[in-house]
C-alpha cells in the first residue's frame, strides 16, 4: 500500500475480449489496461478499481485493488474518486466526479470525443474507427469532420469499425498524465500548452476549436499532428 493512488472504472461489466461487439460503444476490455495497472504500481502508487460487481476480473496484481470483485458500499466511491492523484476511465458517471475535488481525468476509449468538458489538466484518447477492408485507421481531424464522432452505439457502421484502444495507447496516455504530475513539472502550464497544440492542430485542418472541449493526451495528439 502508498501513500497515493488513482482510481480505475471501465465500463462494460461482461466484457471479455477485446473489441467486443457492444450495444454501447463507450465499453471496454479491462485487460486493455493492464500494462498501465502495473506501470502506476511500479511508480508506487495503487490503482483501485470501482464498479459493477462481478465485473471482468484481470489477474491478481500485488498493489491493484479491485472492488467490483466485492459487494460493497458506493459511496466509498466517492471518497476514493475525490481523494485519488488522478482517475482513469470511460465516458460514464465517475468521470464527472474528480474534477468537483480539483482531480484531473484520463478519459479513455472516448466516443464523441469532441462532447467532453475541458475539466483542468485532464485529457482523453478516443476509439479509432477503421476502414473494414483494410484496417486504415480514420485519423482523428477526418474523424471530427465525419459523422463518425457521433456513433456510441456501434461497433460497426457501413464500411467502418470501431476499435479500442491499444495497452500501448492508454500505458502512453497514463505516462503523460504522470509526467503532468509530477513534483518537478508545472501541471498547470503544461497542460496550457497541450490546449494551444490542440487547437493549433484543430485549425490547421479547418476544425474550430472551443476553449470548452478536453484536449487530446499529449502522445495522441503528436501521433495526429504526424498522421
Amino acid at each position: 500500500i502508498f501513500d497515493s493512488f488513482v482510481t480505475l472504472h471501465v465500463r462494460g461489466r461482461d466484457i471479455s475480449k477485446e473489441n467486443a461487439k457492444s450495444v454501447n460503444a463507450r465499453n471496454a476490455f479491462i485487460f486493455n489496461y493492464k500494462k498501465t495497472i502495473e506501470f502506476l504500481i511500479s511508480n508506487g502508487i495503487n490503482v483501485v478499481r470501482i464498479g459493477d460487481y462481478n465485473s471482468y476480473p484481470l489477474p491478481y496484481i500485488n498493489g491493484f485493488i479491485d472492488l467490483t470483485q466485492e459487494i460493497y458500499n458506493k459511496n466509498v466511491d466517492f471518497k476514493l474518486l475525490s481523494n485519488a492523484k488522478f482517475h482513469i476511465g470511460t465516458s460514464s458517471g465517475p468521470l464527472n466526479v474528480p474534477p468537483m475535488f480539483g482531480k484531473p481525468v484520463l478519459l479513455t476509449n472516448a466516443v464523441n470525443p469532441k462532447l467532453n468538458f475541458r475539466y483542468p489538466n485532464s485529457f482523453l484518447i478516443p476509439k479509432v474507427w477503421q476502414n473494414k477492408e483494410d484496417l486504415n485507421e480514420v485519423s482523428f481531424h477526418k474523424l471530427l469532420k465525419s459523422d463518425l464522432q457521433l456513433i456510441e452505439d456501434h461497433t460497426e457502421f457501413d464500411k467502418y469499425i470501431l476499435r479500442e484502444n491499444t495497452s500501448n495507447e492508454i500505458l502512453l496516455a497514463a505516462k503523460d498524465m504522470v509526467r503532468f504530475l509530477s513534483e518537478n513539472s508545472n501541471a498547470n502550464n503544461l497542460f496550457l500548452e497541450l490546449c494551444q497544440k490542440y487547437d493549433i492542430y484543430l485549425s490547421k485542418n479547418h476544425i474550430p476549436p472551443n476553449d470548452k472541449d478536453m484536449p487530446l493526451a499529449p502522445s495522441f495528439l503528436d501521433k495526429s499532428i504526424n498522421s
